[in-house]
């Protein structure tokens, strides 16, 4: 517990003095690895639109600090027999950046409850932290 409470606050003094004090890249960089954390951004969005029969899936991710890598793998899934299955599956890798657009299209082939999966996965020295986002559902 003790641990925790230090890691929220150490975490908290770094946000406070990055905003306000504008330190450098490379010092959130340290004090990132040091705490094995990396975080998304709350200005990640994720949608999925079904205009005619092309659905369109797009992800805008924000990572907290500049990483080495963003993973994201798109998956296109349909409710069936109550669960979520796998239409289509796409990868993307995006070096060295803080954030990224990846916009996926297909063609559907029948009617339906559509969504959009998305796995991030951010990896920054040792650090890595894999983040599941969904979209919004559409019928079709």
């Amino acid at each position: 517990m003790r641990n925790k409470l230090f890691k929220i606050l150490v975490i908290g003094i770094v946000a406070v003095n990055m905003l306000y004090l504008q330190q450098t890249e490379v010092f959130a960089s340290e004090v990132i690895e040091q705490q094995e954390i990396i975080s998304r951004n709350e200005n990640s969005s994720q949608n999925l639109t079904i205009t005619g029969s092309t659905a369109n899936l797009t992800l805008i991710y924000n990572a907290e600090i500049k990483v080495d890598s963003i993973v994201v793998s798109v998956r296109l899934q349909k409710y069936i027999d109550g669960t979520w299955k796998r239409v289509k599956i796409w990868d993307d890798v995006k070096y060295s950046t803080i954030a990224c657009k990846v916009s996926k299209s297909c063609q559907v082939t029948s009617s339906g409850r559509y969504r959009a999966k998305f796995v991030v996965t951010t990896k920054k020295g040792n650090s890595q932290k894999t983040e599941n986002f969904y979209s919004n559902v559409v019928n079709y």
